[in-house]
C-alpha cells in the first residue's frame, strides 16, 4: 500500500505535469489575458543578477542564513 504523503506527491506532481502539458500546448494563447502593460514590464535583474549583500551587516546576514535553511 502506498503511504499518504506518497499519494500526495504523486498527486502534485501529476497536477504539474497537466498544467505544464496545457500551457506548452496553447501557444502563448494565454498571454491575450495578460494586460499590455503588463506584458510590458522587464525584469529588474535581467542584467545585474542578485543584488549585493554588502549593505545588510552580519547578523542580518546570519538571520538570512538561518531562515534559509530553516526551508528545508
Amino acid at each position: 500500500m502506498i503511504s499518504r504523503p506518497a499519494l500526495f506527491f504523486i498527486a502534485a506532481l501529476l497536477i504539474v505535469a497537466l498544467s505544464l502539458a496545457g500551457f506548452a500546448t496553447s501557444k502563448g494563447a494565454w498571454l491575450t489575458n495578460v494586460p499590455q502593460r503588463e506584458r510590458e514590464r522587464v525584469n529588474p535583474y535581467r542584467d545585474q543578477g542578485m543584488p549585493s549583500w554588502v549593505k545588510l551587516g552580519d547578523p542580518q546576514i546570519w538571520q538570512v542564513i538561518c531562515y534559509v535553511k530553516s526551508l528545508h
